[in-house]
């Protein structure tokens, strides 16, 4: 990922030097793609990963200050939903869609993808790529979309054999924190603990914390024992 950080730098992505990159998406399995879009400051450069394919470069004019914006406004709408905003949510959605994803669909398609794993960059970490909507369905109904929140594809193995042990935590309660001398108030989860219990119900191997135990000792306690991580 750094060296696609690099060489976009520098404005020149000779996308063939990623062959140990494709060679690693191999490993996961046919109907999977790597899909990292990059932020410039004149466009976007849409770079996707399909095995035993060349990798694929697609180039969308649009100036980040623009793009940022478009983010920003739908980053709010998520998280201040109401009905009336539901027009305003698919209209957003519809136009990162055209930025994003619509100039790599005809590839998606024809390579029958079905899991996207996603490697964000800049302020399209803080959005969900499932999120988005092609104009008559959401992205989540489409794909099995999963996150890279790292720079590096090193952790990206075969599907290890061992059992999974899972990690779940939630907060039921709501929360007043201050950041910086301002106050912000969050509302509690109403499902998350559901989310919590199912999980253990599902996978008997899970170590589950509610509220008060959920806190970041805890968590960095957890995480590397565990092969899957829900927090809710």
């Amino acid at each position: 990922m750094e060296q696609l950080r690099q060489t976009a730098a520098a404005q020149n992505l000779t996308l063939p030097t990623y062959k140990d990159l494709q060679a690693r998406i191999q490993k996961l399995g046919k109907n999977i793609a790597l899909f990292y879009p990059l932020i410039l400051d004149d466009r976007l450069e849409l770079v996707l990963f399909i095995p035993d394919r060349p990798p694929i470069r697609k180039t969308v004019t649009v100036k980040r200050t623009e793009f940022e914006q478009q983010v920003g406004e739908f980053r709010k709408l998520l998280t201040n939903p109401n009905r009336t905003a539901l027009p305003k949510i698919h209209h957003s959605a519809q136009q990162l869609y055209t930025w994003l994803v619509q100039p790599i669909d005809a590839e998606l398609k024809a390579a029958n993808v079905q899991t996207i794993v996603y490697a964000p960059d800049g302020q399209m970490r803080y959005v969900p790529l499932a999120a988005l909507h092609d104009g008559t369905q959401w992205l989540t109904q489409r794909y099995q979309i999963n996150y890279l929140t790292a720079l590096a594809l090193t952790p990206i193995n075969a599907p290890t054999t061992r059992l999974p042990s899972a990690f779940a935590a939630a907060l039921t309660q709501g929360r007043t924190i201050t950041v910086a001398g301002k106050t912000y108030s969050f509302s509690p989860l109403t499902f998350s603990q559901a989310e919590v219990e199912q999980v253990a119900k599902t996978i008997p191997n899970t170590k589950a914390l509610i509220n008060q135990p959920f806190n970041r000792s805890n968590l960095l306690a957890q995480m590397p024992q565990s092969t899957i991580v829900h927090l809710a």
